[in-house]
């Protein structure tokens, strides 16, 4: 480790060692249980935060010494995404965020803005965002974003799709897009929330199929797989 890195260590530990507001971070109805996750914490904290500066230099080796025109993500909350992200804009760098999912927009949405951010459905650092519409856009602007830092491009997911001859049918087609148990679902993979998902799921499928003449299909979420 540089001189950098134990100075980064030894702060952390200063931090961690201010056992008072951790204990008042890390509670619940006023008893706390920072006690039982002190040592763990610690540690995990220094790996992460050396794994982090490593890769800090390693990204600006990279945008350094290559010549880089933008920076394209489908987010920029994550470590490293952020990390490049972040670099790259004072290096003058283009960067943009491709939007990758929805939110929702009319319920609670001011509410919902540190979680959206979080997610990585808005920018955090990047410039510019690139969405699928109208919808998004003026979102986006509504959360403080410029509106000629919002592109509107459409989702390059399904570009392919406008390259193929699709036959009509008569029949309707009802889309199924179902949402997933994420690895931080609050109530956890226990036995009855994945039977209570299993059984919302079969409830709409039963229904769609009472009404004649349509054709569901139905779309798993890429968290499917988790479980």
């Amino acid at each position: 480790k540089n001189e950098n890195e134990n100075n980064m260590v030894n702060n952390l530990r200063e931090i961690v060692s201010m056992n008072q507001i951790l204990s008042d971070i890390f509670s619940i109805k006023d008893k706390s249980f920072w006690f039982l996750i002190k040592e763990d914490f610690t540690k995990f904290c220094i790996s992460r935060f050396s794994v982090a500066i490593q890769q800090n230099k390693m990204i600006k080796t990279v945008l350094k010494n290559q010549k880089i025109n933008c920076i394209l993500g489908w987010n920029d909350s994550l470590q490293i995404e952020k990390t490049a992200m972040t670099i790259g804009k004072k290096m003058n760098i283009p960067t943009v965020v491709l939007q990758h999912g929805l939110v929702s927009h009319r319920d609670n949405a001011d509410k919902m803005e540190s979680h959206i951010r979080i997610s990585g459905l808005l920018p955090l650092v990047s410039e510019y965002f690139a969405v699928w519409g109208k919808i998004m856009q003026n979102y986006a602007i509504k959360m403080g974003m410029k509106k000629e830092n919002v592109a509107i491009v459409g989702s390059p997911r399904y570009d392919s799709f406008f390259n193929k001859k699709i036959n009509p049918k008569k029949r309707k087609i009802i889309l199924f897009a179902t949402s997933g148990l994420g690895n931080n679902h609050v109530a956890g993979f226990t036995s009855n929330v994945l039977e209570e998902y299993e059984d919302s799921i079969k409830t709409v499928c039963n229904t769609i199929k009472k009404l004649e003449g349509n054709e569901l299909v139905v779309k798993l979420h890429p968290y499917s797989t988790d479980f």
